[in-house]
């Protein structure tokens, strides 16, 4: 590497661009981290930037099984914070030239993960539900067109499959900055070991080269005259005839073929329009069903007009939760969850959960409780809602029991309820046991144990506090060392200062570790 190179990235807007990938977007966290990186945060950069211009090593990525709908797991990927900030910064160096060659597609056919044209911005792509409905009403757009036959297709597990060597050759028809383009092919290569191909799953950074992957794919399909819309790894192509639709899926096939990607089969289907609106829409005409039913109840106390939105109606549901629109809610979430005999739709489950948890309605408690071992892959809406209501002591009980059961099985999961439990001061003696139990268990990932420690750290006895200083003498990893410099801070006084003394000059980490313990 050389110093051009180090002087081309801009490691603080980096910074700014993973901050933003929390907490919705990356897939795990740590307890104090961030706060311990802020304590220096020009020297940590400058560390980084040294080790570039000497010629900057990755650690390897670790694969984290995610919970997905039927049991399946998504592999999300967990980077070191110090490798996150040097993707983000190589990413950053060439964004205008990648905001360049794929600005054609930004918002159409391209529609996930947008691109503002700005290229110092730390909200660097964009998403949520504005994204979302926009993906719906270009796809309604293309029926009221005449499109009569609509081909729905989604790529098999797209992240993991991407071809490192061709993303290469893509990178270098974009002219990237050599060093900087040599260096993101060997972090992205380290990353993929062992399988030699794919990317990490959760970061923005990895979104934007995702979306250079697939941009001659876009290309080509607009080039052979179909009209499509993409939304990262879903795809519509809308067609004047059922010919035409199958033209279609030949010609995705070989180009998605070409790129070492496949067609999904069991999630791919030709549509007649007529029928394609109910895939289109979804659960939407039921969720416009229960706001109109809010607007009606509202407007019988509250005079907001013909045109109140959607975010009129959430404000003042929040404001106002003593009025009726928190029964709409109540009653929709029984007839749809509660009480239903139809399969479960986890896009209505959101949208109830989250206006149910504003207006603090506590009438989704027992089912979401008790939907925890049937829905992992739904914890984090859950674990939300629940932080909005409070939690009874009966209900961590019931959480703990779920926990130590069989039917847990998902470190993934684990590490949702500990980082809830750490983030809402539960520390009942039951969850303190289920961390002393993680401590001396080998085969939990040191993500998972950062939170055990954590919370030890702030609810455990003396005891705990000692068997966490004497597990600093085990440890040979900077960040498990630093977790339990700050999980003593409840240790007695002089205890403690000795305890930092011995350490504070062990590493970086460990020094800002001792110095937060100081400052709290």
């Amino acid at each position: 590497m050389s110093r051009e190179l180090a002087e081309s990235l801009d490691l603080n807007l980096a910074w700014r661009r993973i901050i933003f990938d929390r907490p919705d977007r990356v897939f795990t966290s740590h307890p104090y981290l961030i706060e311990l990186v802020e304590l220096d945060l020009p020297d940590w950069l400058n560390r980084i930037n040294q080790r570039i211009i000497e010629g900057y090593n990755p650690s390897s990525c670790l694969a984290l099984n995610v919970p997905k709908s039927d049991w399946q797991i998504r592999p999300g990927g967990y980077l070191r914070l110090d490798d996150e900030i040097v993707y983000a910064a190589l990413i950053g160096s060439c964004y205008e030239t990648i905001s360049r060659s794929i600005h054609w597609s930004q918002g159409d056919p391209d529609i996930a993960y947008q691109l503002p044209i700005e290229a110092d911005r730390a909200e660097w792509v964009r998403r949520g539900y504005l994204i979302w409905r926009e993906w719906r009403e270009k796809s309604i757009e293309r029926l009221h067109r005449g499109a009569e036959f609509i081909l729905f297709a989604d790529i098999s597990a797209f992240y993991e499959n991407i071809d490192l060597d061709r993303l290469a050759s893509d990178l270098r028809r974009m002219h990237l900055n050599d060093e900087a383009r040599v260096l993101l092919s060997s972090c992205l290569h380290r990353w993929a070991h062992p399988r030699g191909k794919g990317i990490p799953q959760g970061y923005s950074a990895s979104d934007i080269i995702a979306k250079v992957y697939l941009e001659p794919v876009d290309r080509t399909l607009r080039n052979d005259g179909f009209d499509h819309l993409r939304y990262v790894d879903d795809i519509r192509v809308f067609c004047r005839d059922f010919r035409q639709a199958k033209k279609a899926l030949l010609r995705l096939t070989e180009l998605l073929r070409n790129r070492g990607l496949n067609i999904q089969s069991a999630k791919t289907k030709i549509v007649r329009a007529d029928l394609a609106i109910h895939e289109i829409d979804g659960i939407t005409p039921i969720i416009h069903a229960i706001l109109r039913d809010l607007q009606e109840e509202i407007r019988e106390g509250y005079d907001l007009g013909a045109y109140a939105t959607v975010a009129d109606l959430e404000l003042l549901a929040e404001a106002h939760p003593e009025h009726p629109p928190v029964e709409v809610l109540e009653r929709a979430f029984r007839d749809h969850f509660v009480d239903a005999t139809d399969a479960f739709d986890k896009t209505l489950f959101h949208f109830l959960l989250t206006r149910l948890g504003a207006a603090s309605s506590a009438c989704a408690r027992d089912y979401c409780v008790g939907l925890l071992g049937l829905k992992p892959e739904e914890t984090e809406y859950i674990l939300k809602y629940l932080g909005r209501i409070g939690l009874t002591e009966i209900d961590q009980n019931r959480i703990i029991a779920y926990l130590n059961s069989p039917e847990a099985i998902y470190e993934y999961q684990i590490f949702q309820i500990l980082r809830h439990f750490y983030q809402h001061d539960f520390n009942l003696e039951e969850i303190l046991q289920f961390c002393r139990s993680i401590m001396h268990n080998g085969e939990f990932a040191p993500w998972v144990k950062h939170y055990a420690i954590a919370l030890l750290g702030k609810g455990g006895s003396p005891a705990d506090l000692e068997q966490l200083e004497a597990f600093y003498q085990e440890s040979s990893d900077s960040l498990q060392r630093a977790t339990l410099i700050c999980s003593s801070c409840q240790m007695e006084r002089d205890r403690r200062n000795a305890f930092l003394g011995r350490v504070r000059d062990d590493g970086w980490l460990e020094e800002k570790a001792a110095r937060w313990v100081r400052l709290h």
